[in-house]
């Protein structure tokens, strides 16, 4: 699923010139993993 959504940003990005961040979405994507480990009653994510 998350590759389909970056494929689809940087097709869009590129027909609209607008910068994509491929740091910024790999960041975001680590988030994600960190936060589907998370236990269920957790108070923080760091």
């Amino acid at each position: 699923m998350c590759d389909l959504f970056n494929d689809t940003a940087k097709c869009v990005s590129s027909k609209m010139n607008i910068e994509y961040s491929n740091i910024e979405a790999d960041n975001s994507l680590k988030f994600l993993k960190d936060v589907s480990l998370l236990s269920r009653d957790a108070k923080e994510v760091y």
